[in-house]
């Protein structure tokens, strides 16, 4: 009996051994476990804190642009143009030509960036024309006629030379088409280099910064005088060079930089930035 009691004991003791054991290797392999996960957390939030840092940095670099920004108030503008308006009226009792002077400009100032705008899209056209005949050749009699008008006196003289080009020899074909190429390439390079030094802010279209300024933004360098200059004159070599661009969204900038233009030619529209959009709008 008391071997048998022995017996047991010992096995339980190997049990309870067992048992710490195998509760030391889970606490062991809980204990691993806990700390490679706190590692991981901590890389995991360094990485995110550095990540934090960049896009912060990022962000408010590129918000820098923003502050030479300004909006316009346009119940302020309004209330200011109303003031304005009903100061004239009540000193136009005494002087007539005042008042008329305020309700026709709202209709004599359209009209004239109308008629400003239409007269810059001719000279686009007559200008892209000319330059575009270039490409192809020159007048011998008339260095300013027209292509047409030039083919049809029988003073043109073509880079490929006379015949009909399938007719031609290769020294003839070569030597037209690197006429065409260097040249299309040299009107393309003159006007990205004019918009590059002396307006930036002609580049594109234009019409997302006229949306941006009829939004409510003050973005005075979009309609200066010298990017309506620059916009004209490269739109006319960008055209004329051949690439796939056209004059009628760009011809948008245009009008808005005229009505810009305009707009000083009166006091009411130039000391008010709501009355402005609403010529800018027409």
């Amino acid at each position: 009996m008391e071997s048998r009691h022995e017996h047991e004991k010992v096995e339980d003791v190997e049990v309870v051994r067992g048992r710490a054991s195998l509760g030391a290797g889970r606490r062991r392999t809980l204990q691993m476990m806990r700390d490679r996960l706190s590692t991981s957390m901590q890389q995991v939030a360094s990485t995110f804190q550095r990540g934090k840092n960049k896009g912060l940095a990022k962000k408010k670099y590129s918000l820098k642009g923003w502050n030479r920004f300004q909006t316009v108030s346009f119940p302020t503008e309004e209330a200011k143009d109303w003031h304005l308006t009903s100061a004239i009226t009540t000193k136009s009792q005494t002087s007539c030509c005042a008042a008329v002077q305020t309700r026709l400009i709202t209709w004599l100032l359209p009209g004239l960036i109308g008629f400003l705008t239409a007269t810059s899209g001719v000279l686009i056209e007559k200008a892209s024309n000319r330059l575009n005949g270039i490409l192809f050749g020159y007048c011998a009699s008339d260095a300013f006629a027209e292509p047409e008008d030039c083919q049809a006196s029988g003073s043109w003289v073509s880079w490929w030379g006379t015949g009909l080009l399938e007719n031609q020899l290769w020294p003839d074909y070569l030597r037209g088409w690197l006429c065409y190429v260097l040249l299309a390439a040299a009107l393309a390079g003159f006007s990205a280099t004019l918009v590059r030094c002396f307006a930036p802010t002609a580049r594109g279209s234009g019409i997302p910064e006229v949306k941006t300024i009829l939004g409510g933004f003050v973005m005075a360098e979009v309609l200066e005088f010298k990017t309506l200059v620059v916009k004209v004159v490269g739109l006319a070599f960008s055209v004329s060079s051949g690439m796939a661009l056209g004059k009628e969204g760009p011809l948008v900038h245009v009008a808005c930089c005229w009505a810009n233009f305009c707009s000083k030619l009166s006091p009411r529209y130039m000391a008010n930035e709501g009355k402005r959009r609403e010529l800018i709008s027409t």
